[in-house]
């Protein structure tokens, strides 16, 4: 198979990746979606009971960084699904033998459970502020704008990096992988706390350009996914 990158036989590949596992992304998306209506379904009765004279703005600050949590963590979950068809001999092989180069199943890959996360998130944050408007009796107004305005560029690189390590989880470790990336955090985090003096010694220097390193450090994740993921590649991994 030619490994260099063809378009026509990506958008190929997309279209039948999206068909074979349609119940997959639905179930993960879905949950996602659903999840956030009801959160905003709760919110808006709420509203309407304590305070509905209160203008949407400063009601829903609490709401929309609650949502940002939600979202957080929805990311990881999908994002940690990215290579879940290499969780068995046979899946791996299958994907082994579709024609088409290895950049383009990547690819694939990412367009499905990175780009299309945030796609789906849109979407979520959409029907969460109608369904909040639904419930509360408040003015329309779409919090995804007000949050992308008054968001920090750090904050939006930590979600983007934390989204890229369980990515990288997810083809190191594709089975159980949500669980193994986050106890690997939870182990890292830990030692930050004992050694907190060493690592600010080494970050002080690099303070005032710490988010342009998240995002380094978020593209070397995805850089690093891609490398384990061409080596898995090689169908002596399989037999």
């Amino acid at each position: 198979m030619n490994q260099t990158f063809n378009f026509s036989r990506f958008t190929s590949l997309l279209k039948r990746y999206l068909v074979v596992n349609r119940k997959q992304l639905i179930f993960l998306y879905g949950v996602m979606i659903g999840i956030t209506i009801l959160v905003a379904a709760i919110v808006g009765n709420a509203e309407r009971e304590s305070a509905p004279e209160a203008s949407f703005g400063a009601l829903l600050l609490e709401e929309l960084i609650f949502m940002g949590f939600i979202l957080m963590g929805f990311s990881c979950i999908i994002s940690s699904n990215m290579f879940s068809s290499l969780q068995s001999k046979t899946s791996r092989i299958t994907t082994l033998m579709l024609p088409a180069s290895s950049a383009e199943k990547y690819w694939v890959h990412f367009s499905v459970y990175i780009i299309g996360f945030y796609i789906m998130a849109i979407i979520a944050s959409v029907l969460n502020d109608i369904t909040i408007s639904l419930c509360s009796g408040l003015p329309l107004e779409f919090s995804m704008v007000y949050f992308l305005r008054e968001s920090d560029v750090e904050l939006v690189a930590f979600f983007i990096f934390y989204q890229a390590v369980f990515a990288l989880g997810s083809v190191i470790w594709p089975k159980r992988s949500f669980f193994k990336t986050f106890f690997a955090l939870f182990l890292i985090t830990i030692l930050s706390i004992f050694n907190h003096s060493l690592i600010l010694s080494l970050l002080y220097p690099i303070l005032n350009y710490f988010y342009i390193l998240i995002f380094s450090l978020a593209a070397l994740c995805y850089v690093f996914a891609w490398l384990r993921f061409r080596k898995v590649q090689v169908i002596q991994k399989f037999l």
